[in-house]
């Protein structure tokens, strides 16, 4: 891996510039469902311009309650493109151990993966004083002001990446090592649980050591089964 990988977004565009015809797979309906290249990085540049028209900037937070998915890769890359951080929960909290996380960051929106979860956040919505979005990937939101679907957010980002394609990329190298990139909370078993701030370049150094040791092509598969949160 080259010196010009220093930020997230770094690795994101070296993946999406492979070409290749199946960058991710993901077993579904008893069959296995892959996503090009191609399709992922438009989909990945255009949720991020998604969410830039919905208002989130740098340093703003996106909170990610979903289990393991093609969906949860791509919200995460986008999110971190944009300058803001993710912070990953776990599908297997209740909402009332849901909400001090949403209130500590501070989490301006919050990506869920499915209608069951949207319902534990409606729960504790009007406790969450920062929440103004909350976006389902797979399920239909209420009427409710901020509740979208996640395929919503991918439509209301592409205009601006079919008429300036350049501003995904603008906004992306603006991104810096030092900068943070997601907040992971604890799991609590000593007390309230406490986020720790992991920066570009914790993950990106990680990334660099681990393919020095664990060499791999672009044949290779890698199977990801641990919760990503």
């Amino acid at each position: 891996m080259s010196e010009e990988i220093r930020t997230i977004p770094d690795i994101f565009r070296r993946a999406t510039a492979s070409g290749k015809p199946e960058l991710l797979m993901a077993k579904r309906d008893g069959g296995w469902k892959t996503i090009s290249a191609v399709d992922f990085g438009f989909t990945v540049r255009a949720f991020s311009l998604g969410l830039n028209a919905l208002g989130i900037q740098p340093e703003d937070t996106v909170a990610l309650l979903s289990e393991n998915s093609p969906e949860w890769a791509m919200t995460d890359y986008a999110v971190v493109s944009t300058g803001a951080w993710t912070v990953p929960i776990y599908t297997s909290l209740p909402p009332r151990q849901i909400q001090p996380l949403l209130v500590d960051c501070r989490a301006r929106a919050i990506v869920v993966s499915t209608e069951k979860q949207m319902a534990g956040v409606q729960e504790i919505h009007d406790g969450c004083p920062d929440l103004e979005y909350v976006i389902v990937m797979d399920g239909n939101p209420p009427n409710r002001p901020g509740y979208m679907r996640w395929h919503d957010v991918v439509e209301k980002g592409r205009p601006t990446l079919e008429m300036s394609p350049d501003v995904f990329d603008q906004r992306a190298s603006r991104v810096r090592p030092e900068d943070v990139a997601t907040i992971i909370y604890t799991s609590g078993t000593t007390g309230v649980p406490k986020g720790a701030m992991l920066t570009h370049g914790n993950f990106v150094s990680n990334v660099v050591s681990g393919v020095t040791r664990l060499p791999f092509g672009s044949d290779t598969v890698a199977m990801s089964f641990l919760p990503r949160s």
